[in-house]
């Protein structure tokens, strides 16, 4: 198994005006343009996943957000036999 790779950023906080590679992961896993700066299109974005997972809609990304878009998770490795939609609940 192979960690979420947003896992990596579990321990960031993220919020408007924030930049760099953290917001782009982010950014792509929301399914959004990933240019790197979170504005409002981001933080548009936050809220709207945040509302859908009942999570407090504050616009910030902090640990329950990043867990909700899969961080702390293992995926399978190359080998397995389980397809990735099982990998995390």
């Amino acid at each position: 198994a192979v960690p979420h790779p947003l896992t990596a950023y579990l321990g960031q906080s993220l919020r408007a005006g924030s930049t760099g590679a953290a917001v782009r992961a982010l950014q792509t896993a929301l399914g959004i343009g990933a240019d790197g700066a979170f504005g409002p299109i981001t933080t548009a974005a936050v809220r709207r996943f945040q509302l859908s997972r009942q999570l407090t809609v504050d616009g910030l990304v902090g640990p329950q957000t990043w867990r909700a878009l899969g961080a702390g998770t293992v995926r399978p490795g190359a080998g397995s036999i389980f397809p990735l939609a099982f990998a995390s609940t």
